[in-house]
């Protein structure tokens, strides 16, 4: 058996606070226990919130051989590596979902359903269609968008742990062209039209442990009721192909960055966690909890639950 004890604190600004007071990982007997306690802090008016999350799960010992082989057996095992992984992106959407409740006044709530199709032409290019709908819990209004784009990719990466039938996560590097159009569904007064032209790249990077590291560059080309203006998002993440019971999935969490132009302002950041499962080798599923943080509009937070429903020819 061992055990380890990491302790991390922040003291909170003067808008509000996360605090991970304490984060423990003990393996015993048959049985693997992480605890986190976090404490989420808002300065205005002195609110406080703590917890304490607890994850149990059971693992097969490797060797006898003291805390280091227990620790090198654990990070060996893919079922292991699964649970830690799966948890560790359970945990920060959590996270997030209680920093917005303490944090934030000016919230709303969003479901956004989605389905996404992708048709092979070539080895090394395919076409993505988007549609979605952004339902607002918040006022009870329903917006949506669609899409047509154009994928293109360059240097394959040949691994076998999914199918043939997606080549997203088997390149370096992959670049998408495409046209975008977003609006109010029922016409309310006030709304607005979005007319968008699409211009991005993605690179990946293999990290340790079978996770990789994965960065997009996008440039949004807008038309918002007829006024141009440019949009510009940085995209951080990282993910891990899982293969857990016959079921192959990718956990994720990431963080985007935007920069509008009608503000000459990093003005938005959007951070999100979630998995894609692959059902059959043509369809997907991918659940996700996202939040959203604007400091140039109105409401300026956003917490947002999407699924994403893919299929590939």
């Amino acid at each position: 058996s061992g055990q380890g004890r990491l302790r991390l604190r922040s003291d909170p600004l003067r808008t509000g606070g996360v605090a991970l007071r304490n984060h423990r990982h003990q393996s015993l007997s048959g049985a693997s226990l992480i605890e986190a306690v976090w404490i989420v802090r808002k300065a205005a008016d002195g609110e406080t919130r703590s917890g304490r999350s607890i994850a149990r799960g059971s693992v097969q010992r490797h060797g006898t051989g003291g805390n280091l082989d227990n620790w090198h057996g654990m990070i060996k095992s893919d079922s292991r590596c699964a649970r830690a992984f799966i948890t560790l992106t359970v945990a920060v959407a959590v996270l997030f979902v209680v920093a917005a409740q303490v944090l934030a006044d000016d919230t709303q709530a969003e479901l956004v359903p989605e389905m996404n199709v992708f048709v092979k032409l070539s080895d090394t290019t395919r076409l993505f269609f988007l549609a979605n709908l952004t339902r607002n819990l918040s006022e009870d209004t329903t917006d949506g968008a669609v899409g047509v784009h154009l994928d293109m990719t360059v240097k394959p990466i040949f691994r076998r742990k999914f199918r043939e039938a997606d080549w997203e996560r088997d390149r370096y590097l992959w670049v998408r062209i495409g046209y975008q159009y977003s609006g109010n569904l029922v016409g309310e007064e006030g709304a607005s039209n979005e007319n968008r032209g699409i211009v991005e790249a993605t690179g990946r990077a293999p990290l340790p442990f079978e996770v990789w590291l994965y960065n997009r560059i996008h440039v949004d080309l807008r038309f918002i009721d007829g006024d141009y203006s440019q949009r510009y998002r940085e995209k951080v993440g990282i993910e891990r192909v899982l293969s857990v019971g016959g079921v192959t999935a990718v956990p994720y969490t990431e963080a985007e960055f935007f920069y509008d132009t009608r503000f000459y302002a990093w003005n938005r950041q959007v951070y999100q966690a979630g998995a894609e499962v692959e059902l059959t080798e043509h369809w997907r599923i991918e659940p996700y909890y996202a939040r959203q943080n604007d400091q140039r509009s109105s409401p300026a937070h956003i917490n947002r639950i999407g699924l994403i429903l893919k299929t590939y020819w």
